[in-house]
């Protein structure tokens, strides 16, 4: 493995990154059978390409890496200063409706009551993200009220499962009011609502260009309430005077959306106008996406049109349940879903943001080669969250779904 990052290295046979990711991802199998020489070598090859390394590949191959065994090597210092974006992925974690999450953490442990290991997962994230951040703001802190109760059957065989029903039912039917459009960033984390924050690991977390910094975040945090997982909208001020935002999403798994759109990004290459965006893990169920701007989404396209919020909003949504039980019900009230709204309307749409017929040509042969590329990966990945937030160009600029 070491001779052939070597060769590919200086021959540049391939991007670095790439070629790195094929030997990380090798680690998973034969980590700990290798002996020190090998890895020695290995970490003498990393230390020629770790700048071109991105915040994923950096993670995993600490995972793989015994930090504390290795730690006079210069790749391993140079891998523990990466360390130093740990304190704003915790921050950035914050950003969002701190009820809601509280709210969907009780949802999901609900729903796993009679599973040991998927219980003491989703209760140490919900520790970790609201309970135990240093950087909590005080909507996190009126959620301190909670926690005596919730932590009295954090041990999963210390209470029988009617009481973790009784107690997680009582402390979301306390919750269910939370129906917030934005939140301040002061009030979810005040250490990201100082000015002038001059960080390279933030910068980096951001994907910041070099000698660009943090002037300052928005103060103000719109939160897309007409979405499950209530994703929110960062905003940041830099030091060229530019504007860019970010959305926080939490309540998935993350790692996949990332190494999707990373494969996009490859695959894709040159071809077409969309090449990807950046996602960040923050956590393992929070990633930071890179705002498109200029961007709609089909439901506000299609909401020029008709009066879409009425149809979602008189809707139940199916249990996961039902989707894996009774299929053939769930696509029976998909299908009449459906059938509510005309087939015309996102058509309609497009048509009013096309300049000419040839624009509007253009803006549907785009469309159908985006949403056929997102479709195979979507397939390949098994997972709908690279779909949700999936850019597909054709209003004037581009739209997401």
């Amino acid at each position: 493995m070491s001779q052939a990052l070597g060769l590919i290295v200086d021959l540049e046979l391939a991007p670095k990154n790439q070629a790195a990711d094929v030997i990380i991802n090798r680690l998973d199998s034969c980590g700990d059978q290798l002996d020190d020489e090998i890895v020695e070598q290995l970490l003498d090859r990393f230390k020629m390409i770790i700048k071109d390394l991105d915040s994923i590949s950096m993670e995993h191959l600490k995972s793989q890496i015994d930090l504390k065994k290795y730690g006079g090597h210069e790749t391993v210092n140079l891998l523990r200063e990466d360390e130093g974006a740990l304190k704003y992925k915790r921050c950035l974690n914050l950003v969002g409706d701190a009820e809601h999450l509280l709210m969907m953490y009780c949802l999901q442990m609900v729903n796993v009551t009679d599973d040991k290991e998927e219980w003491t997962k989703v209760f140490d994230e919900m520790r970790f993200n609201i309970f135990e951040n240093f950087f909590a703001g005080p909507d996190y802190r009126v959620l301190e009220k909670y926690k005596a109760a919730l932590y009295a059957i954090a041990e999963f065989d210390s209470t029988d499962r009617e009481t973790k029903k009784r107690v997680l039912s009582s402390v979301q039917s306390d919750l269910r009011t939370s129906k917030r459009d934005s939140v301040s960033l002061s009030h979810v984390c005040p250490e990201l609502a100082a000015k002038e924050i001059v960080d390279a690991s933030l910068n980096k977390l951001l994907c910041l260009k070099p000698g660009v910094n943090v002037f300052k975040f928005e103060e103000k945090i719109p939160i897309f309430t007409d979405s499950i997982r209530r994703p929110a909208v960062l905003s940041v001020r830099l030091s060229d005077g530019s504007l860019r935002r970010y959305i926080v999403k939490r309540g998935e798994r993350v790692r996949t959306h990332c190494a999707a759109m990373r494969l996009f990004a490859t695959v894709k290459g040159g071809r077409g106008t969309h090449k990807g965006y950046h996602v960040t893990p923050l956590s393992d169920d929070c990633a930071l996406i890179e705002y498109l701007e200029d961007h709609e989404r089909l439901r506000t396209l299609i909401a020029s049109q008709y009066p879409i919020d009425g149809v979602v909003d008189s809707l139940a949504r199916v249990k996961d349940s039902e989707l894996v039980l009774a299929p053939a019900s769930a696509l029976r009230r998909f299908q009449a879903a459906c059938a509510m709204v005309p087939a015309h309307v996102l058509r309609s749409a497009v048509e009013e943001n096309s300049a000419c017929v040839e624009d509007f040509i253009w803006k549907k042969s785009n469309f159908l080669e985006t949403l056929c590329d997102m479709t195979v990966f979507c397939y390949l990945f098994g997972k709908s969250l690279v779909m949700s937030l999936t850019p597909i160009d054709v209003s004037n600029t581009t739209m997401h779904i």
